[in-house]
Formats: C-alpha cells, structure tokens, sequence
C-alpha cells in the first residue's frame, strides 16, 4: 500500500464507530473519487475485521437461528424478540434481522406472525387511564390498603397477571400502583 493508501485505511479505522456517511465524506475529502468511495470503505472495514461479509453475516444469523423454531403457534411477541436479538449480535437493521427470521417461516411454508396496526387514524382521546392501567387505577381506588397478595390474585382471577409471552406483568404494576399511592397521599395533602 502507498503512504495515500495506508492514511485512508488509518483514517477508516480512526473513525470505525462513526455513520457510513460520515466516512465517505472523510475519505472523499482526503481526494478519494467519489464513485470508489464506497467500495475502498467497505473493502478497509472487512480488511481490518471491523465489518462481516455478508456470507460471514448469514452464517452468524444461521447459528443465531438455531435454536428459534418457525411454527403455527409462534407469537408476534416472539418473532419481535428474535428480531432484536438478530439486530443486537449482527450489529445489523432490523430490516435485515426480519429477513432471517422471515427465511425461516418462508421454509416452513408458514406465514411470519405480524403485529396487527389499528384500523384508520386515531379518535380524540378521552382524560382517565384505559386498559390494564385503568384496571390498576380503579383497583387501587376500591382497595387503597390492599396488600401485593390481594393484588395478585386480583390479576390472576382477570387473566392479566401474564403478557401473551408469558412473562409476569403483576410486579410491574404493583410497582405503578405503589407509586400511585404516594403520589395520591402527596396531592392530597
């Protein structure tokens, strides 16, 4: 490499943590040419290991989905978490996390789980809590000196104390009825 060379590769790696773009511009003025930019970036961070080919990338994403089984009963809740997961240890988009776990339905010949949006724009919003904090808000005002126990059986006897995942919601929403507590006592005083 010429001294030019090793100064881009230098500069590259100075700036590793920085935006693609950010880079580019950089390295476009240090008098690399515009339309070879992009491809001296690129080749320098896989160079230096600071970037995965994409076949490097696939095979990380193939042993990432080892353990994720695409079925008939596997929750958006689900498909959300392996997503993230994905993009986390790929350092990648989601868009391209997605499209690993899509692979795996699209091999199953299922359709990937997706979130459901609501329907048309929202409507005015009404003062008050709604949901499960309007069910925590309305149990507190019946039960102010109710312990966590009554609070947990309440939650369990609605269906509530656990998300569609399966994880508990009951500590969470004990912690905001505490806190609703105090802030009550301390308005009213």
């Amino acid at each position: 490499m010429s001294e030019v060379e090793q100064s881009i590769v230098d500069l590259i790696v100075e700036n590793k943590d920085k935006d693609d773009n950010d880079i580019l511009g950089l390295i476009i003025g240090q008098g690399v040419q515009f339309n070879k930019a992009k491809g001296i970036l690129n080749s320098v961070l896989i160079e230096q290991g600071l970037r995965m080919t994409k076949a490097q990338r696939d095979e990380k994403a193939e042993e990432l989905m080892a353990d994720f089984t695409a079925s008939a009963e596997t929750t958006t809740d689900e498909v959300s978490e392996q997503v993230e997961m994905i993009s986390d240890e790929l350092s990648c988009t989601t868009t391209i996390a997605r499209a690993y776990v899509r692979a795996a339905f699209t091999a199953e010949d299922l359709a990937m789980p997706k979130a459901t949006k609501a329907a048309g724009p929202r409507g005015p919003r009404t003062a008050g809590f709604n949901g499960d904090a309007g069910i925590v808000s309305n149990f507190l005002i019946e039960n102010k000196e109710a312990t966590k126990e009554d609070f947990t059986a309440f939650m369990v006897e609605k269906g509530l104390d656990k998300t569609a995942s399966g994880k508990d919601k009951v500590s969470r929403w004990w912690a905001v009825l505490e806190d609703l507590r105090v802030f009550g006592s301390k308005y009213c005083a």
